[in-house]
């Protein structure tokens, strides 16, 4: 297959990259709603991580001055947010999941078609598929990668609810100490987060740009 893909840019003196096939109506509005779900993302996972700072800043206060009903209640909320987050966490994944097998998909329908492109001696049609075939290799270690974040990060949201718990309620010094630090494990995983969704919403910039770029090449 590489003698072939060699051979056909040398013969036609062009790039993969040249030779691009463009990205289909349906790509393109895949890639931008994608962007857009980006954003909506991201707004949400910042008013969370900003949510869980403020809890943490009202706990050290009400630690500080031992004011055992606010102490109380700000357990309450804590929990009600880890439920929250929880509950999207599983939505997440399941998206995640499912974006994984839809590119592992596409991945293997290009694979194929670049075997076909081989076997019927299409060296130019080789290239564009072979551009797009590395193209969908690199979105599916992406959606990899973003799936093995999501479903970590919904281990540690059980792993602190779990923990958290046995806790709450609870006003000796010990415990108090012990859910601050909860506490404060739920913010840095909230802004991991938010930095997640920064990443994701660059990688689909990145598609559309290229989505923009294979449109205006000529045939």
């Amino acid at each position: 297959m590489k003698r072939v893909i060699v051979y056909g840019m040398v013969l036609f003196g062009t790039s993969t990259a040249a030779m691009a096939a463009p990205p289909t109506p349906r790509e393109r509005v895949e890639n931008r709603r994608d962007l857009r779900e980006d954003r909506r993302e991201t707004v949400n996972d910042r008013w969370d991580a900003a949510r869980l700072e403020a809890i943490l800043v009202e706990y050290r206060a009400a630690a500080k001055a031992k004011r055992k009903n606010v102490i109380k209640a700000l357990d309450a909320r804590f929990g009600a947010e880890l439920a929250l987050e929880l509950r999207e966490s599983r939505v997440e994944v399941a998206e995640k999941v499912e974006e994984r097998n839809d590119s592992r998909r596409e991945r293997n329908e290009e694979r194929r078609e670049v075997v076909v492109d081989v076997v019927k001696g299409h060296p130019v049609k080789t290239l564009r598929d072979a551009k797009d075939l590395a193209d969908d290799q690199r979105d599916l270690r992406d959606d990899r990668r973003d799936t093995a974040a999501e479903v970590a990060a919904l281990a540690a949201k059980r792993d602190l609810r779990d923990r958290f718990a046995p806790l709450s309620g609870k006003v000796d010094a010990g415990s108090i100490d012990r859910k601050i630090g909860i506490i404060e494990q739920a913010v840095v995983l909230a802004k991991k987060e938010v930095a997640g969704d920064v990443r994701e919403r660059h990688e689909d910039r990145r598609e559309i740009r290229e989505d923009r770029k294979d449109t205006r090449r000529p045939d």
